[in-house]
């Protein structure tokens, strides 16, 4: 083989580049080998981190402290949690906010009925006009400061566990009841109330609203004019809902669970991250790095398959610095498929979503850095796609290029094989041109009769 300065000259100098379709294939089974075995280890060091002492400690003040906030949470009446088969609370399904709306509606309208009940029935005639004869309504009862869940929140809890104003500050002379009907009428958005201002008696809708309300949700009536009175009132809610749960978190009994949750969350998060990178890394090093270093052209086992073969861009043989280079690169390339490891490994709630530091006050996690490293595996397509040569960046950095074997036939076989012949034939007894080939005479025949044999002579 020829040599030129410290390299050899490849014998697949004279190969095609190797396609797109077959290095996204080769990519592919690459990737795959990479998700599944680092899979498997971040599985294992989970494992491996609940049986250390000190992390299932961790773990416990984790669970623990989540469960008073959702306690917390429910004991404002803004959330709801429903009861599992044995009768435990179950915090990982709370009561969609539209249930809970529609209920809030339900009660209110009850509440209007109650207080202006011989107007409805003069007002509105038709026979099923009467909310508490509806099977929808049958199982509520008009709104109280206590049922309320606004007004609960503002006035009830908000009573017993504003020491210091930790919730919100009243105005000189206001009660906590006339701060809830403030803040309620200017959120109105078009929901008509009766507010009764100067007084304890809970705001309660107007009754041509809440009519309108009624037959829209029992019935879905009301065209437009149903919707836009839902639209009001939902809208109301959710400002005021939303406000509440910002009130909430700022509180000292929130902040002072919350904070124990976090700090812990924050270590276990750490180390979660910690594993999932050296997962990939492990994985990386025993399914790229080392076939890359033992197969005889620097492939990958994904290049293998595909009969790809990597060569110096000069043809020739690429050195082992030139593979190195080259896979640091696919490196990067590779590291979105964390982003899949660590989803079924643990999902979006593992840890890996936490921050590990902070840029401009924004939060990075090692999601956040997987879907930015997105943009090698892209760009190197891309590169592949518009050069002629089909070299993304990784060749590029490495000074390689990728040569298709597919059709490679090794010459040199063909001519030790004719040499080898060529020196056979010529250590070969020559057969003698003067004798036959068939002549039967060069071998002894005993069956044929000698033509003069000297016992036949008389």
């Amino acid at each position: 083989m020829e040599k030129l300065g410290q390299q050899y000259v490849s014998s697949y100098r004279n190969e095609g580049y190797l396609s797109v379709s077959k290095r996204l294939t080769a990519g592919f089974v690459d990737s795959m080998l990479l998700i599944l075995l680092s899979f498997g280890l971040m599985i294992a060091s989970s494992e491996i981190a609940m049986a250390t002492p000190s992390y299932a400690e961790k773990i416990e003040v984790i669970d623990s402290s989540r469960t008073a906030l959702y306690e917390l949470q429910e004991e404002t009446r803004l959330y709801e949690y429903p009861l599992d088969q044995e009768g435990n609370k179950d915090y990982s399904t709370p009561v969609s906010q539209n249930k809970i709306f529609e209920k809030y509606c339900y009660e209110n309208i009850l509440l209007t009925y109650s207080l202006c009940k011989e107007e409805w029935d003069l007002t509105y005639t038709l026979g099923d006009d009467d909310p508490t004869a509806q099977a929808e309504l049958a199982s509520y009862s008009p709104s109280t400061y206590e049922t309320d869940r606004l007004a609960y929140f503002y006035v009830t809890y908000a009573s017993t566990h504003n020491e210091n104003e930790n919730l919100f500050a009243l105005q000189e002379g206001e009660t906590y009841v006339s701060h809830y009907k403030t803040i309620l009428r200017n959120a109105s958005a078009g929901a008509e109330w009766d507010y009764f201002l100067g007084d304890e008696t809970l705001p309660a809708l107007s009754m041509d609203f809440a009519h309108r309300l009624y037959r829209y949700l029992v019935f879905s009536e009301g065209g437009q004019d149903g919707l836009n009175t839902y639209n009001f009132l939902i809208t109301q809610y959710q400002t005021l809902f939303n406000d509440a749960g910002k009130i909430l978190y700022r509180s000292d009994a929130y902040q002072a669970i919350y904070q124990t949750y976090f700090a812990a969350y924050g270590e276990c998060s750490r180390i979660v991250s910690l594993f999932s990178f050296l997962s990939y890394v492990v994985s990386f090093l025993l399914l790229i790095l080392l076939p890359s270093l033992l197969f005889k052209n620097g492939e990958t086992l994904g290049l293998f398959l595909r009969k790809a073969a990597l060569l110096h861009q000069d043809r020739l043989e690429a050195s082992k610095g030139q593979v190195l280079l080259r896979d640091l690169a696919t490196f990067f390339t590779l590291f979105p498929t964390i982003l899949v490891s660590c989803y079924f490994a643990g999902g979006f709630n593992s840890g890996w979503m936490y921050p590990l530091f902070s840029i401009g006050g924004a939060g990075v996690s090692l999601f956040n850095i997987a879907l930015i490293s997105l943009v090698f595996p892209l760009v190197n397509l891309l590169m592949a796609l518009i050069r002629k040569d089909k070299r993304g960046f990784t060749e590029l950095l490495s000074n390689t290029i990728l040569i298709d074997r597919s059709y490679y036939v090794d010459h040199r076989l063909e001519a030790d094989e004719a040499k080898e012949k060529e020196a056979q034939e010529k250590t070969s007894t020559p057969v003698s041109a003067e004798v036959p080939y068939f002549d039967s005479s060069c071998f002894d025949n005993t069956e044929r009769p000698k033509p003069f044999d000297d016992s036949d002579s008389h």
